[in-house]
């Protein structure tokens, strides 16, 4: 009987050691902001390597970074008429099996609200992604937080200076 609990076991650890393999993270990072700024965003590639569909349904962040901001959100960015403008994301986002889920300036990114304090180029924020399929768990993410002029060009639109701090929320 020991023999089988110990194998059934094993084999739960292998199924949950796989499934936090199921989606994994690219290219995050976040940029630097000046002192007075209310909100950031941050980017983060995820793919799902899983057989299954990957859902992620918010993030927030994580107990060693809890105190950067108010709030985390999964934001986009939409046209209205001639006007760009940010918006929350209010469905789950789905990723199917062998797809990449891409946030880039300019589109879908992480927005933190409410910052308690700037963003400091050399520093990382700990964030949690919420993902939900066949199996939920969160995604603990490191984001490094670069310089603006560190951003590569192919991730920049024209006129983003990553300050988001007038945008209405």
């Amino acid at each position: 009987m020991r023999i089988l609990s110990s194998l059934f076991f094993a084999f739960i650890f292998s199924v949950s050691a796989a499934a936090h393999q199921m989606v994994t993270v690219r290219e995050a990072f976040a940029v630097d902001t000046t002192p007075g700024m209310a909100n950031a965003a941050a980017y983060v590639n995820l793919t799902n390597k899983g057989n299954t569909v990957a859902t992620l349904t918010g993030a927030s962040l994580s107990p060693e970074s809890e105190n950067l901001s108010n709030a985390v959100q999964l934001h986009t960015h939409v046209k209205e008429g001639d006007v760009m403008r940010m918006v929350e994301i209010a469905q789950p986002l789905v990723i199917q099996p062998g797809e990449t889920l891409l946030m880039a300036p300019g589109g879908l990114h992480l927005m933190f609200l409410g910052l308690t304090e700037p963003l400091v180029a050399g520093t990382v924020i700990d964030i949690i992604l919420h993902l939900e399929g066949d199996h939920t768990r969160d995604l603990t993410v490191q984001i490094p937080v670069i310089s603006a002029d560190e951003v590569p060009l192919s991730q920049m639109e024209p006129g983003d200076h990553g300050d988001h701090s007038t945008h209405n929320h």
